[in-house]
C-alpha cells in the first residue's frame, strides 16, 4: 500500500493473520531485514511509489529493500492491471538465460527483453500500459557506474546531450 505523500508511511501487505488482521511490512522494518539477494520483485500496486527529498533521495519500499541487502528491486510506478503472468514468465526466461551476473543489471536487461516480447507480441499487452510501469532500482546504479564491457557490451562514458 504505497503513500506518495509520505513515503514511510507505505506498506506491504504479505497476508492476513489468524484474526483476519493484516500483517504489514513498513520500509523501517523492511530495512532492518538481511536481504542478502538480488533481485526483489514487487510487481503490486504502485510498489515503487517514492517521495523525493532533498540530500536524501527516493525514500519509500524500493529503497528499504536495498538498504536490507538486497542488490535490485524491481518495482512499478502505477497500478497494474493482472495479467495472464507472461510478462513474468518472459522476465524470469531472460533472467535465468542471461549471462550477466545476479543483480540490477541483470534485472534491467531481463526486464528490457520482457518488455520487447510484450510489444512484439502485437496483442493487448503491447500497449505501453501493461508493462511500461515497471523499472529496476539496484546498488550497482547508485554507487557510480556499472562496467558490463567483460560482457560485450560497453556503456558510454558520457550521456549524449
Amino acid at each position: 500500500m504505497p503513500s506518495p505523500a509520505d513515503p514511510t508511511e507505505s506498506r506491504l501487505l504479505l497476508s492476513l493473520d489468524p484474526s483476519g488482521q493484516p500483517e504489514l511490512l513498513d520500509p523501517a522494518t523492511i530495512a532492518t531485514l538481511h536481504a542478502s539477494c538480488s533481485l526483489i520483485v514487487m510487481s503490486g500496486c504502485s510498489a515503487g511509489a517514492a517521495s523525493t527529498i532533498a540530500s536524501e533521495g527516493l525514500l519509500g519500499l524500493s529503497r528499504a529493500w536495498l538498504a536490507a541487502g538486497a542488490s535490485s528491486v524491481l518495482a512499478t510506478q502505477w497500478p497494474m492491471p493482472d495479467d495472464s503472468g507472461e510478462l513474468w514468465h518472459s522476465f524470469y526466461s531472460a533472467w535465468r538465460s542471461s549471462a550477466l551476473p545476479p543483480g540490477s543489471a541483470r534485472a534491467a536487461q531481463a526486464l528490457q527483453s520482457a518488455q520487447r516480447d510484450a510489444i512484439a507480441s502485437r496483442s493487448w499487452r503491447a500497449r505501453p500500459r501493461y508493462w511500461a510501469s515497471y523499472f529496476v532500482l539496484g546498488s550497482q546504479f547508485l554507487y557510480g557506474h556499472l562496467d558490463v564491457s567483460q560482457y560485450g557490451r560497453r556503456l558510454p562514458r558520457r550521456l549524449p546531450r
